[in-house]
Order: C-alpha cells, then structure tokens, then sequence
C-alpha cells in the first residue's frame, strides 16, 4: 500500500495534468510504406528540459506546502536544483512525502539516477508499501532517456529498461535478424551531433549505430 498523496490538492492537480497532457514527449513513426504511423513502439519520455522549467522553486514550494501542510518541509530551493526529477518521479507514483529523505541524502540527488537494483542504501525504506523501490524503479525509465553518447567502436547497445529519447524514426530496411530505422535524437540528449544515427532492432535488443555526416553520401538510404 502507498502513503497517501493529496492529489485532490489543487497543485498536484495541475501536476497531473502537466504529466499527461504536456510533458510528455512521443516518437514521431514512418512506416514502410511511407505513411506516419498511428501507434508507437517507442516509449514515451519527459525531457530534463520541461522537468526543470515546471519545477521552479515557486511551483516547488507550491508542492511542498500542499504535501506538508502541517510540519516542517525540506527547501524548494535545493529540490528544484538537486532531485527536481525525484520529486517528479515520487509524484508520479504517489510517493512524494519521501522527498525529504531525497533531499537530504545526496545518492539520491537527480546526477545519480537511475538507481539499479537493489537500490540506493539512502533509500527509503516504507514499511506499509514493501514494493516503494520497485515502484520507482519502474517509473523512472521515462524520466531518464539514456543520452546517445559516440563511443570507438560506432556502435553500442542500450540496456533494455532504458527510453531512447527520440523524436522521430523512419523505417529504411529489415534483413533476416534486424530492422533499421532512421532516427532523430531529441537535443538534450544528442551527443551526437556530428553523425547520422541509426538503430537496429537485433534479436529483441537495441543497437544504435553513428555515421558520420560527412560519409552520408555514401549511406543511400539516408535523407
């Protein structure tokens, strides 16, 4: 069982909200056929971007005292700028009064996410809802896309919890064990500026390949 949440409070209402209709970002897909796709394989993920523009340290504050209307309660100033997507994340699950363990234990701090399993030793423990770490476990994903990052080999494979943040995907051919798609990368988290980016669905994992932009005459299939 969760603790409880008051999100008939009119700051986590328009949290909600938020989370649902405006935060979310979602992979633009085309077809085979050329045709824009109408579903997605592609999880949905919020962008570090609209996480720090939404938590301010007025909105912050705003949460803070709706969670905590009748005793002391951490600082918006350093959530909003140590765990800004802890806060979300615990929101989203309807855990958020454990913020104040996140805001005074630095391994929980946004620059170590997202935790593995078993967890954080500065995790919170809750006693009446034993599955609290798996719970934010599996939310998380969204929250954290993995950054494309150039490594030697030009290729490299994508723990499969992980979101790929992209923007859009463009099928371009499928061979007997994978299909390749063209990709674009949302910008907070392309580090991969100078290269053309492609990903292989391989035998149920993710491979992710770089060109660089300069040889893309020779990579036909590529806009």
């Amino acid at each position: 069982m969760a603790p409880s949440q008051p999100n008939h409070d009119r700051p986590l209402q328009e949290f909600s909200q938020w989370l649902t209709h405006e935060a979310p970002v979602l992979c633009s897909e085309t077809t085979r056929s050329g045709e824009a796709s109408s579903t997605s394989d592609t999880p949905v993920f919020v962008p570090q971007s609209r996480i720090d523009e939404y938590f301010q340290p007025n909105r912050v504050s705003r949460l803070l005292h709706a969670l905590f209307p009748d005793r002391d309660r951490p600082n918006a100033q350093d959530i909003a700028q140590r765990c800004p997507r802890g806060l979300c994340i615990l929101l989203s699950i309807g855990s958020a009064k454990y913020i104040n363990t996140f805001a005074s234990s630095p391994e929980l701090w946004d620059d170590q996410l997202p935790f593995w399993r078993p967890g954080p030793i500065e995790f919170p423990v809750a006693l009446e809802d034993p599955e609290f770490f798996e719970r934010f476990f599996q939310a998380q994903w969204r929250f954290c896309p993995n950054k494309l990052e150039r490594l030697e080999s030009g290729a490299f494979k994508v723990k499969r919890e992980r979101v790929l943040p992209l923007l859009k995907k463009r099928w371009l051919a499928r061979g007997a064990t994978a299909s390749l798609h063209h990709i674009v990368v949302h910008p907070d988290y392309d580090r991969l500026r100078d290269y053309v980016c492609a990903q292989w669905q391989l035998l149920g994992a993710v491979v992710l390949i770089a060109y660089r932009k300069e040889i893309r005459h020779h990579t036909t299939s590529m806009p």
